[in-house]
């Protein structure tokens, strides 16, 4: 029996040594990081894929034990595309439940003002793993936005600007679902109501806001400038925003519209045309769309950029008073070098 004790030896030795292969294996810290670091796993991943993202992006110390546990554990058949945060100190098991759990992390999104809808769609496509092509198509999808009550040409009036959060594996339509739904609950009653007072649909608010948006990036002067536009609506005037016509020309650079430019034939050239254009020419701010609303009561018919380039505007009823400002603002570009 001498023989036993060696063996029992042995077997116990060979069972701690497994012990604590399996613990480390298991629970022993495996990021490579202080801090925490993303973990994007595209729609369509296998296994194989994710290890691939693991090893390139450099996450964990040992990759490869990773991969043995999550085979032994059939993780490797339960692939859940999403945004993960891999935190410092997680195990192989934090991680594996992690991402067996689904439990993805959410995207901040920012919608700005002043975008229009080709930069809608470059900065949703960078963000989000929805195509940009599924995006062109779908906001360019004039059956498939009826159900929603748009149009390609408003469309852009349901994205209000602000911070949204998304999962990363939001698609294309399910963007413009919940973009509806916010539409819709921006459109509270009282909203409506203010913009029934006006004699403008919701969509038309946006519209003119999306013009008071693009002629000042003065906050306390948008109520005067929607006040002068609603005024020439209420006379049946063109509207004569230079925003427009710049938006008509395709060319945001423009820095001084030309007499040229004020005869393009396009409906969304506000000289050219009578009332409002058939959309907004960019995402107006909820500050614009308020402007648009609570806009100020005045006489004022026209306005012109004041020659001091402050930003601000100089607002008169008469029109020989604004010849004599628009001369001077004209005078003052060319003094400029700014043609």
């Amino acid at each position: 029996m001498r023989w036993l004790k060696p063996i029992l030896l042995i077997l116990l030795v060979l069972i701690a040594l497994t012990s604590w292969y399996g613990w480390d294996l298991v629970y022993r810290e495996n990021t490579a990081q202080s801090g925490n670091r993303s973990l994007k796993i595209p729609e369509g991943s296998g296994w194989e894929d994710v290890m691939s993202i693991f090893r390139k992006d450099s996450l964990l110390r040992d990759p490869e034990s990773l991969n043995r546990l999550a085979s032994w554990t059939d993780y490797q058949d339960r692939v859940k595309a999403g945004l993960y945060r891999i935190k410092p100190g997680m195990s192989n098991k934090d991680i594996l439940r992690l991402l067996s759990s689904g439990r993805q992390e959410e995207v901040k999104i920012i919608l700005r003002s002043s975008w229009n809808k080709p930069q809608l769609i470059a900065y949703l496509s960078e963000e989000l793993t929805a195509d940009s092509m599924q995006l062109v198509n779908l906001l360019n999808d004039s059956v498939a936005l009826t159900k929603y009550g748009w149009n390609t040409e408003t469309v852009i009036a349901a994205f209000i600007p602000n911070t949204y959060h998304f999962y990363w594996t939001t698609s294309a339509r399910e963007v413009l679902d919940r973009m509806n739904r916010e539409y819709d609950g921006f459109w509270n009653k009282e909203r409506k109501r203010r913009a029934e007072t006006e004699g403008l649909s919701p969509v038309e608010v946006s519209i003119l806001a999306s013009i008071v948006e693009k002629e000042t990036s003065k906050a306390d002067e948008m109520p005067t400038i929607a006040g002068v536009y609603l005024n020439r609506l209420r006379k049946g005037m063109k509207l004569e925003a230079d925003p427009t016509v710049i938006y008509a020309v395709g060319n945001p650079a423009i820095r001084r519209v030309t007499h040229a430019m004020l005869e393009v034939q396009s409906p969304y050239n506000t000289y050219w045309v009578n009332g409002l254009p058939p959309g907004p020419i960019c995402m107006p701010s909820i500050q614009a769309i308020e402007a648009v609303l609570k806009n100020e009561k005045h006489d004022y018919i026209y306005f012109c950029a004041k020659e001091d380039f402050s930003g601000y505007h100089n607002f008169t009823s008469s029109y020989n008073q604004h010849v004599l400002n628009a001369r001077k603002y004209r005078l003052e570009l060319s003094k400029r070098g700014i043609h």
